[in-house]
């Protein structure tokens, strides 16, 4: 049950790559599920270890469970906009939360704790992923991306050991800063290799990480704990931990589940970034030959080349905005 033999049939069937996602605390739903069917169709291989798959009486199913759906078959009813097509129940587990500012300011270390643990957990999947992978995925390199709770997971992931292997990630719904969702100051900052192209995809309405009226943002104002001064992005870490090739996308009126508004943007925004992935931060230029696409983004800011105290910059971290596209139920 821990071998990825299924997956020989894949070898000659001329993949375009490989992305080990990271799924958000509520599993592989809702926008993570749309979002690994997105990518699946661009021709990439998504594997995703599902936390609540676990059995129930298991050590792992007491922390998170939920009862799995059957495989679906070719006729079955999988509709793109369907909110929950893998599971039958609701979530259950002593890892199971649900992310409330009054909660957090209730009692801030039982949340700090609880938050560490499940990125530990998170953290060893994609270890235990990762090792187990075939030759011919390890040759080709991979990706790894995630969404909110698997996005930290990402942000922070220690892969150094890997080396070249990690081509690009990107972290979605997470705005990489020291917030109620990160426990100490530094489990809000890049913990793997900062030459790694790295993808920062948020919204500005963002109901948990967001800069206004946020979860995180409340936290931080009624005495929790988290950065005094959120931005709701990542551009502030990539500058200040001096990332080599990062893009930070801000979706303008963008929620925690981006598809709702900005499911057409993220197509060919993953689909730049599969195909010119040390370039992503130059997306501007490399949409400017598609009018309908150089119209959705705008360059809002790039580091300057020193900052204020005569320390220097690199210059390729970048934040875009991303406009809606009227949204398809296509997938």
């Amino acid at each position: 049950r821990c071998s990825f033999s299924v997956l020989r049939r894949l070898k000659f069937s001329h993949l375009r790559g490989t992305l080990i996602y990271a799924h958000g605390s509520g599993g592989c739903s809702w926008d993570n599920y749309r979002i690994c069917r997105m990518i699946c169709g661009m021709g990439m291989l998504v594997i995703v270890p599902d936390g609540f798959a676990y059995p129930k009486e298991t050590a792992m199913g007491q922390m998170r469970h939920k009862e799995l759906a059957p495989l679906h078959r070719a006729n079955a009813d999988v509709d793109y906009w369907a909110n929950d097509l893998l599971y039958t129940s609701s979530a259950w587990g002593t890892f199971n939360y649900s992310s409330k500012a009054d909660s957090v300011l209730k009692d801030p270390q039982e949340y700090k704790d609880m938050y560490e643990k499940c990125y530990q957990l998170r953290r060893s999947e994609l270890h235990f992923i990762i090792a187990r992978l075939p030759k011919w995925v390890l040759s080709q390199g991979i990706f790894l991306g995630g969404t909110s709770e698997g996005a930290m997971t990402v942000t922070r992931f220690d892969d150094q050991r890997y080396g070249d292997l990690i081509i690009g990630r990107f972290i979605n719904s997470f705005s990489m800063e020291y917030c109620y969702f990160t426990p100490e100051p530094e489990a809000g900052l890049l913990g793997g290799r900062l030459d790694i192209p790295t993808l920062n995809i948020i919204g500005t309405k963002d109901q948990y990480f967001g800069p206004e009226d946020s979860v995180a943002k409340i936290v931080t104002e009624h005495g929790g704990y988290g950065d005094r001064y959120l931005t709701g992005n990542g551009f502030k870490t990539m500058v200040r931990q001096g990332v080599k090739t990062g893009l930070v996308c801000s979706l303008e009126e963008g929620v925690h589940s981006p598809c709702n508004t900005h499911d057409n943007f993220l197509r060919p925004l993953f689909n730049a970034f599969f195909s010119r992935t040390v370039a992503i931060w130059e997306l501007h230029k490399i949409w400017q030959a598609d009018p309908t696409l150089a119209s959705l983004v705008e360059l809002d800011e790039i580091p300057k080349p020193h900052d204020d105290e005569g320390n220097p910059h690199h210059s390729h971290p970048r934040r875009n905005h991303g406009s809606e596209i009227e949204r398809t139920g296509t997938d």
